[in-house]
């Protein structure tokens, strides 16, 4: 009789024990799948997360299968979406039954992300302005001018675009000279030179934003540098600034203001001066940091800038009446030139830091940092258009 007994308690806790197994019937699995179709599907993949939890790597197309989870209802995220691309109903609900697999399916389209980029290489030897898609692909050179260009920046509807043609350098370090500035139809036809300039800093042109107007930097004996604006046609030349030692340039969207950096005795800061010379408004203020290359959005609501204020120098961000001031990108090498997406969500900007200067990308937020040139001479001043 306690034999029996024995046998019966013994044969309960082999089944007791047996529920509780990882591959009993009270765990099953989910198999997740993800289909990617579009254009510019992103390269660094997904995330899967797990009822909130850690995520877990996923390809834009493949499938992965969550073992071992406890029966009952769990919701399934799909996150690390670039900006173009979109998934309905997410996160998931899911019921997972004992023993069984369940399926879930993530249908991702991504759409072509607006414009082209302008960008400088030296891997045809001199260095010289490209184009390249948002992504990354189709890489062009336009220019192939005998000593180089400089300073790409597109023409409002995206069918020119004005630049720095380096006539002469007298002080390689800081890029001083004799320069150009030339305008060419996008596919690199059509020169038309504008002004011709001597000895002066990288002029760095920049067009307004209905087409009429070209601005950049001149170098004035006894006053620094000044911003000067000249018709796209190349007449109408008059000095917009008089004061200061003035680099960077950049219009407001709807050109009633110019954004621009200003030395102040201790370092350089950012001012945004009206258009008609009525009002001047200075932005930032860093005692012996150095905020300068602005950049606007295009709902003109936001200012990107290049600030060393830190340590080194990175790219921020900024409401346009200067505050709400934030940083955007943490590396050890230098952040650089940032310039928007047609539709404000993305920011195209170089830095050095993979050893050479690369072009790169990342969410207006500074979120999802992508790689878009892989140049062994180095790629940078990016210039983003229609």
């Amino acid at each position: 009789m306690n034999a029996t007994r024995g046998t019966a308690w013994t044969l309960v806790l082999l089944l007791a024990a047996g529920c509780n197994e990882s591959n009993g019937p009270n765990t099953g699995a989910i198999r997740v799948t993800v289909t990617t179709t579009g254009a510019e599907l992103d390269r660094n993949g997904y995330s899967i997360a797990l009822d909130g939890g850690a995520g877990q790597a996923i390809p834009v197309n493949d499938t992965i299968t969550l073992a071992g989870l406890s029966a009952g209802s769990h919701h399934v995220l799909l996150s690390g979406l670039a900006v173009n691309c979109a998934v309905a109903a997410n996160p998931r609900p899911v019921e997972i039954v004992g023993g069984a697999t369940a399926e879930v399916a993530f249908s991702v389209t991504c759409v072509a992300t607006p414009g082209r980029i302008l960008f400088v290489s030296e891997r045809s030897g001199a260095i010289q302005i490209h184009v390249m898609n948002a992504d990354g692909s189709a890489q062009v050179q336009l220019t192939s001018d005998s000593l180089g260009a400089l300073d790409p920046n597109w023409s409002p509807d995206g069918t020119m675009f004005v630049y720095s043609s380096i006539r002469g350098i007298t002080d390689p370090v800081f890029l001083r000279g004799y320069y150009a500035i030339v305008v060419k139809n996008a596919d690199g036809s059509g020169a038309r030179t504008l002004v011709n300039l001597d000895d002066t800093f990288e002029p760095a042109p920049a067009w307004s934003p209905d087409g009429s107007t070209i601005a950049y930097v001149d170098v004035v004996p006894g006053s620094g540098g000044q911003i000067f604006l000249v018709n796209a046609d190349g007449t109408g030349l008059r000095q917009f600034t008089n004061g200061g030692t003035n680099i960077g340039v950049a219009w407001s969207p709807d050109g009633s203001k110019i954004a621009f950096s200003t030395y102040g005795g201790s370092g350089y800061d950012l001012f945004a001066k009206d258009v008609n010379g009525s009002s001047l408004t200075q932005l930032t203020t860093t005692a012996g940091a150095t905020d300068r290359f602005p950049s606007w959005s295009p709902d003109g609501a936001r200012i990107a800038f290049v600030s060393d204020r830190d340590g080194n120098e990175e790219i921020y961000v900024m409401n346009a009446d200067g505050s709400g001031q934030t940083r955007l990108t943490t590396d050890p090498g230098v952040d650089y030139a940032p310039t928007w997406s047609p539709d404000g969500s993305q920011i195209a900007f170089h830095s050095d830091r993979s050893g050479t200067l690369q072009v790169y990308v990342m969410n207006a937020d500074g979120s999802r940092l992508t790689r878009l040139t892989d140049d062994p001479t180095g790629a940078g001043y990016p210039s983003w258009g229609r």
